[in-house]
């Protein structure tokens, strides 16, 4: 976990990053991973970059009872719609359900 928190975010995939809420709130990280969309799976981080870059926001509470399965549909139809434009994914998590993925081209 030391990794993902620290250092860079995680490959995936070709397109998908998992990454956490420290390096979704570094823009120059951002930029030079070519990061243009994120998905923010958190109910109280923010979006800090969204003059910059395209974020999907779904709000789930950080507890064990938080239902984000009924999210599924909406992020893999978001992470679709940016794979299909050849972009990048990144995903930040900085507790258990504090998540953002972010999509790079």
């Amino acid at each position: 976990m030391s990794n993902v928190r620290y250092g860079g975010p995680v490959e995936i995939l070709p397109f998908l990053y998992l990454g956490s809420a420290y390096h979704a709130s570094r823009k120059d990280m951002l930029d030079m991973l070519g990061i243009t969309a994120l998905i923010n799976v958190s109910a109280h981080c923010p979006n800090h970059f969204e003059e910059s870059f395209q974020y999907k926001s779904i709000p789930v509470e950080d507890n064990h009872k938080a239902d984000i399965s009924s999210w599924f549909d909406e992020a893999i139809e978001f992470i679709g719609e940016w794979h299909l434009w050849h972009f990048t994914l990144l995903s930040r998590s900085t507790n258990s359900q504090c998540i953002q993925i972010q999509v790079a081209g």
